[in-house]
């Protein structure tokens, strides 16, 4: 459990985003003691920053000669993040310089670490910054992004600052013992399907494809090869995930989880799908009317399917009913082949606490009760081990 933080800034453009960083920390009970480069003042403010963290900053590296500021960070933090990291600072860090109170801090701390670049991309294209970077990772040092984007120059490539949720979030999961998913690909579907009723109607559900992104970005943050497939075209993706597909319809996902079959370890079927599409297909817009009925067919099932198909992957379903809702898991676990299904009740829909059962062919192998997404996650990639 992460209880404290120690947050390095330094001078670069996304400064700005370690203030929101600072606020969710804040609200997720979390304390955050802040440290900054001379140049980080150039984008951040002093009080800005200690409002924020309810903490005095530090900068001076001799403000205090009786106090050795730079040892602090042993004692007073659970992990040690630096955000925006700029090439100026990883280059430091890479080569053991410690001619501040960031980077001697940095050096002195003996916990966890993580450092999220920020910078031009042709800086961080640059060999001897990746160099630097790798030179961080091989060390044991946590790297997280940097993004594709537009740029503070207007350029638009690499080197944007991960958003501060995203950063969060890797907090916490560095608080979980690590798995061993490195290079394990894992297939994840998140979100509800929508099927057209004409040419601006559609038929979906409430699904909001929370736990199957909190899923994926905890896969990939502990090494896996994520790949997923979502409708959620505005949600937060770690750029850690390189295969994202965005789908609207049943159809489309069905296209999407089949081509990637072959070339997987895990599919965990986190998105709700259609149960039923319009028998046929309504081209324009039907004209309002005092009453409508509308022919629905079944729809086919992507998981059965897959559970037909597969060899040596492992299949995890996820059952969501109002009644009856162990025995309707079961049933669907026998049916459609699974390894594991997760059962919950329609109330969880769009929670960020919820409660869940996870059944194999034995019985009941686990219940969780109200925990976090991120638990619930850690706790579903334990099954694919």
């Amino acid at each position: 459990m992460i209880k404290e933080v120690f947050l390095g800034i330094s001078g670069g453009i996304a400064a700005y985003k370690a203030c929101t960083l600072i606020r969710l920390l804040k609200k997720a009970g979390i304390g955050v003691k802040v440290v900054l480069t001379k140049n980080a003042f150039e984008f951040v403010t002093k009080i800005t920053i200690e409002t924020l963290s309810q903490e005095p900053c530090c900068f001076e590296l001799f403000a205090n000669p009786n106090e050795m500021t730079h040892l602090k960070s042993r004692k007073l933090a659970d992990v040690f993040v630096i955000a925006p990291a700029t090439a100026n600072v990883i280059a430091k860090l890479a080569c053991g310089l410690a001619d501040d109170l960031l980077t001697s801090s940095f050096l002195a701390y003996e916990g966890p670490k993580l450092v999220v670049p920020a910078m031009n991309s042709g800086m961080y294209n640059n060999p001897v910054t990746l160099e630097n970077i790798e030179k961080l990772r091989s060390r044991g040092i946590e790297i997280l992004g940097p993004d594709k984007g537009v740029l503070a120059c207007e350029d638009v490539g690499i080197g944007r600052m991960v958003e501060p949720e995203l950063i969060l979030q890797k907090i916490k999961v560095m608080s979980y013992p690590k798995l061993p998913l490195q290079n394990k690909k894992i297939l994840i579907t998140a979100g509800g399907t929508r099927e057209k009723i004409d040419s601006v109607r559609v038929i979906t559900n409430l699904s909001s494809g929370k736990l199957g992104h909190n899923l994926a970005h905890m896969a990939a943050l502990m090494g896996a090869k994520v790949s997923l497939v979502t409708t959620c075209k505005s949600a937060l993706i770690n750029p850690e995930i390189k295969d994202i597909c965005y789908v609207e319809s049943s159809e489309d996902m069905y296209k999407e989880v089949l081509a990637r079959m072959k070339n997987i370890d895990c599919l965990y079927m986190a998105a709700a799908v259609s149960d039923f599409v319009l028998k046929e297909e309504r081209l324009s817009k039907i004209k309002k009317q005092d009453e409508l009925v509308l022919d629905f067919k079944k729809n086919r099932d992507i998981l059965a399917k897959v559970g037909e198909l597969k060899k040596q992957q492992k299949l995890i379903g996820f059952c969501l009913e109002d009644q009856n809702l162990e025995a309707a898991a079961k049933d669907k676990l026998q049916r459609k082949n699974l390894d594991y299904i997760v059962a919950n009740k329609s109330e969880v829909i769009g929670k960020d606490i919820r409660s869940v059962q996870i059944y194999d062919k034995s019985g009941l192998v686990q219940a969780i009760d109200k925990a976090d997404l991120l638990e619930i996650s850690y706790q579903l990639l334990k099954l694919m081990l």
